[in-house]
């Protein structure tokens, strides 16, 4: 059986200025239940009750803060996959063939979302990442700055990394001109590996890598605790743990923080 949680919480530098939570994820598990619970500022998206088996699909997206609707861009280029992979069928595909596939459903959301806020495509600026997990094997494809860590079975690692543009603090959205290029192309790369577990997070919670590598007491609880208990409670345990790293360590942890987990009973 296979358990995923995962919550978002607002960052602290977006709730110092009343702004809105730009980061954005949803699961989806056949055979389950999932619930969202969100406050009336849009804080806080929780996923709780998440289970099943066969395969799985996590989407994680992070608008743009520079961009004119970089929120409303993650949640266009998810919503848009999560339509897409709902109730449908992938026997004929391969693992590479449906992330391609999902990438070009994601761009063309925010192309439709663009059109909808008759904005240009840069003012829904995202990242997008999108793990697809089956038979404890994992898929994935990023653009942009979040991350995938992975349990092989022996240690915790990454299986994506932090994508940057040509300059060092250049981050790369699934609207930049190459991007598009490549998606289009088909060329942005699928990584794949063995999985006992796995955690896909925006790039708020980068500091828990360090030197390239997974902070164990930070990801190992969590994991285990899933591995164990009831996702609703395990789900508690992981908004407690965001909150408590932002309260303290807030010049750390000051931007929206997305983490979602699962892990094979």
């Amino acid at each position: 059986m296979l358990k995923i949680i995962g919550t978002s919480l607002i960052g602290i530098i977006h709730r110092k200025r009343s702004g809105k939570l730009q980061d954005f994820f949803d699961i989806y598990l056949n055979y389950s239940r999932y619930i969202y619970y969100n406050d009336s500022r849009i804080d806080e998206l929780i996923i709780k009750g998440v289970k099943g088996i066969d395969y799985a699909f996590v989407f994680v997206a992070d608008g743009a803060g520079s961009a004119r609707y970089g929120g409303d861009g993650a949640r266009y280029a998810v919503n848009s996959v999560m339509n897409f992979v709902k109730g449908k069928a992938f026997d004929n595909d391969t693992p590479e063939q449906l992330l391609r596939q999902i990438l070009k459903v994601a761009l063309d959301g925010v192309r439709r979302g663009a059109n909808e806020l008759n904005a240009s495509i840069d003012d829904l600026a995202t990242t997008f990442i999108a793990l697809y997990t089956r038979g404890k094997e994992c898929f994935s494809v990023s653009v942009g700055d979040g991350f995938v860590i992975i349990d092989d079975g022996n240690e915790l690692r990454l299986l994506n990394e932090p994508v940057k543009g040509e300059y060092f603090n250049e981050t790369q959205f699934i609207t930049s001109p190459e991007v598009i290029r490549a998606i289009e192309d088909e060329l942005i790369e699928v990584r794949s590996s063995g999985c006992n577990a796995f955690a896909v997070a925006t790039d708020g919670l980068w500091p828990t890598i360090i030197n390239g590598k997974p902070y164990e007491r930070f990801y190992r609880p969590v994991i285990d605790y899933l591995r164990v208990n009831d996702v609703d409670r395990t789900a508690d345990e992981l908004v407690n743990l965001l909150r408590s790293a932002q309260g303290r360590y807030p010049s750390v942890y000051d931007d929206d923080l997305t983490l979602v987990v699962g892990a094979y009973e």
